[in-house]
């Protein structure tokens, strides 16, 4: 399962490994994964071990009107630079992906700014600076113990915050306004243009060494879904769908699982209240399209 921190927010990986025990599950959704990142991840990975995905299938997240469509070649070996003032970038996270080849053509292929590309080279070259950025992240919210109303109901994995609920909130709100904008002033969403994305190099990565790609959608907040309801939204998944129709690319509906705003304690992420019963109608889901 790959896709954003809603991944670990939604799925529960013990609860797969109990319905499928002959199965290996890995649940590699985190925040702050940009779509370049996680294809560099598979490609590393099956480059040490070329069979990784044989009779592998990937489940996408898919929570709006399109994922994964920029073009490739602004993606490739990017990492996400946040658009807010006082966010933090996380370049430690691409790290465990790179061998000295990669390493190089991260500085040629990233469309990271310069400053970026320099904490990168830092963390790969200096082994005391690469532990403390992840011992930064690991202990950063030890100083600030959850003691917000709903922090308890979220969990802390694949980085998510559960201690910072009015940070996250206030957050949610900003990024839905730039998202609106972004959109409005957007040109429409063509074939042609998905053609040359990274959800393309991503599906061939997967499909020409055995795995298969999977879409499935996402419960998400009010203030999330507004956004997809926009007129152009609209207009940009009709397109997007009948691309991946024509690519055989399967989307798992979920629409039968009722949420409200109360059960995304953040605006961003299921409460763990709610992560079994996602995973279990998921995987209901899973075996009635894809039996075996």
């Amino acid at each position: 399962f790959i896709g954003s921190s809603r991944i670990p927010a939604s799925i529960n990986a013990a609860v797969l490994v109990k319905k499928e025990p002959s199965k290996v599950i890995v649940v590699a959704g985190r925040g702050q994964l940009t779509s370049g990142m996680h294809y560099q991840a598979i490609k590393n990975r099956l480059e040490m071990f070329p069979n990784y995905l044989k009779g592998t299938k990937v489940f996408l997240e898919y929570a709006g009107s399109q994922i994964y469509t920029t073009e490739f070649s602004q993606d490739e070996l990017t990492i996400l630079e946040p658009r807010l003032k006082n966010a933090n970038a996380a370049p430690h996270l691409l790290l465990p992906h790179l061998n000295f080849n990669s390493f190089l053509e991260f500085w040629e292929k990233s469309d990271n700014s310069l400053k970026m590309k320099m904490e990168l080279s830092l963390l790969y070259a200096s082994g005391t600076y690469r532990s403390s950025a992840f011992t930064r992240e690991k202990f950063s919210r030890l100083n600030k113990p959850i003691c917000q109303k709903g922090g308890d109901k979220m969990t802390s994995e694949g980085g998510i915050r559960n201690d910072e609920l009015d940070i996250a909130i206030k957050k949610a709100k900003t990024v839905a306004k730039l998202d609106k904008k972004v959109l409005e002033e957007s040109d429409p969403l063509t074939k042609e243009e998905i053609d040359l994305s990274t959800l393309v190099e991503l599906h061939k990565l997967i499909t020409n060494n055995g795995g298969e790609l999977i879409m499935f959608r996402m419960p998400e907040h009010s203030i999330r879904q507004k956004v997809h309801n926009y007129p152009k939204a609209k207009a940009n998944k009709v397109v997007f769908d009948a691309w991946l129709a024509s690519k055989n690319i399967s989307v798992i509906e979920t629409n039968d699982f009722k949420s409200s705003d109360k059960d995304f304690p953040d605006y961003w992420h299921l409460s763990i209240d709610r992560r079994d019963e996602f995973t279990t109608l998921l995987h209901e889901k899973i075996i009635a399209n894809f039996p075996e």
